[in-house]
């Protein structure tokens, strides 16, 4: 609906005007009177509507009863949303309208009866229109509790394109219109841009550090010598120290292995936000858009000649933002409910009230160590321990893994090297359902003799190591098959073979109740002997057995004929019953067969 504060002072003036001229005219002068004025503003008779409405002016016609009701069931709506919604593109751009949209839905067999303005306005009241869907999804704003708490980084391209060099005698910035990537001619443009800008901020104090690489896209190596450069202690800021989180996108770079290996090391929560959601990092997308305007515009008008100065100019800069010691620029962090701005250093420097919290690089060759170690496979030994040499030790170490969930005997852990602590490991254990569980675990202490020290004195305490899951599984079918029974008795009952479950179980007597299914009998083929068998040597059939064979064939009862003629053949063998069979089925008197 209109709103009277949409409409201007001259359309309101018009309106009113047209009020008048409607209450004045007859019913049949009312609908001439607004074809008049739609023509001559070139609005729709429901916009005349609306702006009159918007005035307050009332045709005086009752009210329709089923005004605000609809034909088009809801189904066939929620269709139309859902087609004009997937026709929208990663820039927000919708490429279907609610005509098409209609129009497709239509020739499917979906029943709309309605006008397109009319579904567009069901839309509306929806908020389902093409501006309604695009529109940013509700965020939660999250809060870190101190400095160095959450560092968030980020690395994006710097305004020049082309990294500065001795060689290069032109600095080349970015313009907008070779970013646009639809031209071909500028594709090539932008697949040679060199010059990376890497940011990271401090979420508690809003603190930006800035420094520039030269490369043709991101790498785990460059992003970790920036981390580096980021946390270790350099005498001209006062902003140091490791984080206990990390968040950043799904790089590659930020994913591979060498880096969350290194960042396991120095026990960095990593956490990547999900994709295509920067708001979630929106603090240092903010800090490169601060860096690009308030120190990379600069450049244009003071060109450097390589990375080394870029970076020295860019840590001046980032110095004095932090301090807010830019000339004639208040760059102190305002956040709601803040007494009042501060600068983002003295922020940061609150850390210092709780040392603890400041947690201090570590030398740069172990840092750089910690990137290059691959975590190892370690096996367990019968006693339920790992052995693994830690970097700052001077020989291998003894770690306990008893009592770790899903541990066994001989089975392989994966073990990577803690920077804090005195030299702490990090133990990964794989679970039966694919599941990991990460373990920090400190070194045995022994003795002189190389005794644990915790382990139990002969004489004094003389303990059993703890069940492992083999272990416990085992008891728990031992006794499942000899309940009400200890594992003593369990012991003892294995060893004189008492029947388990009770005698319970029907292990074979269930089998006699199967029965077989019936299956159809086939004859099957005489056997030939071989020659070596002499006819002397066989026995011709008797009379009945001549008699049993010949009815087999002829598959009837013998007529008196067929039965005194099988009387006139003597010394008769199996192979010359086939022949018999052929003369009692000729119609003449059979032969009487001459051996």
């Amino acid at each position: 609906m209109t709103n009277q504060a949409n409409l201007s002072p001259q359309m309101r003036d018009a309106y009113c005007r047209l009020a008048t001229e409607l209450d004045n005219a007859s019913f049949k002068e009312r609908g001439m009177i607004r074809k008049t004025f739609e023509n001559f503003h070139g609005v729709s008779l429901n916009t005349v509507y609306r702006g009159l409405e918007s005035i307050g002016w009332s045709s005086g016609r009752k009210k329709r009863i089923d005004a605000g009701t609809t034909t088009i069931d809801e189904k066939t709506l929620q269709d139309l949303e859902a087609v004009t919604r997937l026709s929208q593109r990663a820039n927000g751009k919708h490429t279907m309208p609610t005509t098409v949209a209609a129009s497709m839905l239509t020739g499917s067999g979906r029943e709309i009866n309605l006008s397109n303005s009319r579904l567009n306005q069901l839309r509306r009241q929806r908020k389902s229109t093409a501006q309604d869907q695009k529109r940013a999804c509700p965020h939660q704003q999250l809060r870190s509790l101190y400095p160095n708490h959450v560092h968030q980084v980020d690395p994006s391209y710097c305004l020049l394109y082309y990294a500065p060099s001795g060689e290069q005698r032109v600095q080349k910035f970015v313009d907008e219109s070779d970013m646009y990537a639809n031209k071909p001619e500028n594709l090539e443009k932008i697949s040679n841009l060199k010059c990376w800008r890497y940011v990271l901020t401090d979420h508690y104090s809003s603190t930006i550090i800035v420094r520039y690489y030269q490369s043709r896209g991101e790498t785990s190596e460059i992003l970790w010598d920036f981390l580096l450069y980021c946390w270790q202690n350099i005498e001209s800021r006062p902003f140091r120290g490791v984080p206990n989180i990390m968040v950043w996108d799904k790089g590659s770079a930020n994913t591979s292995a060498p880096i969350k290996n290194a960042l396991n090391s120095l026990q960095v929560e990593h956490i990547a936000h999900m994709a295509k959601n920067p708001r979630a990092k929106g603090q240092v997308e903010s800090s490169n858009n601060i860096v690009e305007c308030h120190f990379e515009s600069r450049l244009k008008f003071e060109p450097v000649n390589s990375v080394e100065e870029l970076n020295e100019a860019a840590e001046t800069w980032y110095n004095a933002w932090n301090a807010n010691l830019l000339p004639r620029q208040d760059s102190r962090l305002r956040r709601r409910g803040m007494a009042s701005p501060v600068a983002r250093y003295e922020l940061w420097q609150t850390i210092l009230r709780t040392p603890q919290k400041l947690r201090e690089l570590p030398p740069l060759q172990v840092c750089r160590y910690l990137y290059r170690a691959d975590p190892q496979l370690r096996k367990v030994s019968g006693n339920l321990e790992i052995s693994f040499r830690h970097p700052a030790a001077e020989k291998s170490m003894r770690y306990s893994v008893k009592g770790l969930a899903n541990i066994i005997v001989s089975d392989k852990v994966t073990v990577a090297p803690l920077f804090y602590g005195n030299c702490q490991v990090l133990v990964t254990v794989n679970g039966y359902n694919e599941d990991s569980q990460n373990h920090i675990l400190d070194p045995i202490d022994v003795d002189e003799a190389g005794f644990n020290i915790d382990a139990p004195i002969w004489g004094e305490s003389i303990k059993a190591m703890p069940d492992t899951e083999v272990e416990r599984r085992n008891k728990t079918s031992d006794q499942t098959a000899f309940p009400n029974m200890d594992l003593e008795q369990i012991k003892k009952a294995k060893a004189k073979q008492v029947t388990p479950f009770e005698g319970n179980l029907d292990a074979h007597s269930h089998l006699k109740d199967i029965k077989q299914p019936a299956f159809m009998r086939r004859e099957g083929s005489n056997i030939e002997l071989t020659e070596q068998y002499s006819p002397a040597e066989r026995t011709p059939l008797t009379r009945i057995a001549l008699k049993r064979l010949v009815l087999g064939q002829l598959g009837r009862a013998l007529s008196v004929d067929e039965s005194q003629a099988l009387e006139q053949y003597k010394d008769v063998f199996d192979e010359d019953i086939p022949q018999i069979v052929a003369d009692l089925l000729q119609p003449v008197s059979p032969l009487k067969l001459v051996k």
